[in-house]
């Protein structure tokens, strides 16, 4: 798998007029490390649509991820439904 170059991450967001930032942040790390090439589908699908569309997970930092997968395992074996 190749690696993402850093200059292939959004860093202007004012390309995407109707996303910001804050809707893909990591909840943990605040990060939001999104791909242009994504970036550029979604907004162009959203000018096709005409309607707003909801970011429910944006970018999980991996760390963040790892420990809550983790405890989510831990709690089923401990509690479970």
């Amino acid at each position: 798998m190749n690696e993402i170059k850093k200059d292939e991450f959004v860093s202007d967001w004012s390309v995407y007029p109707n996303f910001q930032e804050w809707e893909f942040a990591c909840p943990s790390s605040g990060k939001a490390y999104m791909q242009k090439r994504f970036m550029d589908k979604l907004q162009r699908a959203r000018t096709i649509a005409g309607v707003s569309f909801h970011i429910s997970s944006g970018y999980r930092d991996c760390r963040w991820h790892f420990k809550l997968v983790h405890k989510w395992q831990f709690n089923l074996v401990q509690f479970p439904r």
